[in-house]
């Protein structure tokens, strides 16, 4: 009887994987331009900030400014003469105080009432006027130390990770080394000629395909070197000087402020002088940590 069944399909050749890509090799200098890079880029956005960052003198980390209001009361109301001799130790002083500089000299008294009236008025005038932007001026003020001083804890308690390049170089320098010794092992344990013939082919492959990736490899430890030794400068910087630095801006010393009585502003101190010496020693203290920055992530020492 003549079998009818069909015949089985022809098993379908097995195709080869595609080729391993394999990556792009770290270029030579390539860490340095990507810093460069970045830093060009941040200093488009700053503008003339970054331009006019000031350098600290000699290698002294840059310190808080201090405030001095001693070379005025702010906006304080003045005290009369009659204020001022009223202030005694007890009632009888204070009387004879206030008869010895009313009844003998009324002229002098009467005119210094009249000017501290005066000044008084044009104080609080100005204290209405303004106070909306004062109130402003001090909180902003005070929202700006407490973010530095918030980012001074955050510095201290964070590092930027290597994401263990270190150990990804080091993978990388030891790929194919477990396969060199199996090969070894086989040549060592093999006796048939033709086999032997093969293993020692694939073995000369492997020892070429090592040589170029111990050649790529070493170039690509000068940039891995580079990029930790670069980290290990930025987080020492951050660490050791922005950290301890910025943590204090709370405990920075007396800044220009506002005295009130209830919703009412009854002194100042943002507009003197010192006030705004004050806020230029700030940006200045900001802009000498970006430059110590920026030079940590060149690589130098700051």
């Amino acid at each position: 009887m003549t079998d009818t069944s069909p015949l089985p399909p022809p098993v379908l050749p097995v195709r080869a994987g595609p080729a391993i890509q394999r990556t792009p090799d770290i270029e030579s200098g390539a860490v340095g331009h990507s810093v460069r890079d970045l830093l060009t880029s941040q200093n488009e956005q700053l503008g003339p900030l970054a331009r006019g960052a000031v350098r600290p003198q000699g290698e002294a980390a840059p310190t808080f400014p201090t405030f001095d209001a001693r070379g005025g009361t702010g906006l304080r109301a003045p005290s009369t003469i009659l204020d001022r001799a009223l202030d005694a130790s007890s009632p009888e002083a204070a009387v004879a105080k206030f008869v010895g500089t009313a009844v003998l000299n009324p002229a002098t008294s009467a005119v210094d009432a009249y000017k501290t009236g005066q000044i008084r008025q044009a104080q609080a005038d100005f204290l209405n006027k303004y106070a909306p932007v004062l109130k402003d001026m001090s909180k902003n003020l005070g929202d700006a130390m407490r973010a530095m001083h918030a980012l001074g804890d955050w510095l201290g308690k964070n590092q930027i990770p290597t994401n263990d390049i270190r150990g990804i170089m080091q993978r990388k320098a030891a790929t194919g080394d477990q396969e060199g010794r199996d090969l070894d092992d086989a040549l060592d344990s093999t006796t048939d000629p033709d086999t032997r013939a093969k293993l020692q082919a694939m073995k000369n492959d492997f020892d070429a395909w090592k040589k170029d990736r111990d050649t790529r490899v070493a170039n690509e430890w000068k940039e891995e070197t580079d990029l930790e030794n670069r980290i290990d400068k930025m987080n020492r910087e951050a660490f050791y000087n922005q950290s301890t630095l910025l943590s204090g801006a709370g405990r920075a010393g007396d800044r220009p402020g506002i005295e009130t009585s209830g919703d009412q502003v009854t002194n100042s101190t943002h507009q003197l002088g010192s006030a705004l010496n004050y806020a230029a020693g700030i940006r200045n203290l900001l802009l000498q940590e970006r430059q110590r920055m920026v030079t940590a992530t060149l690589g130098r020492r700051p």
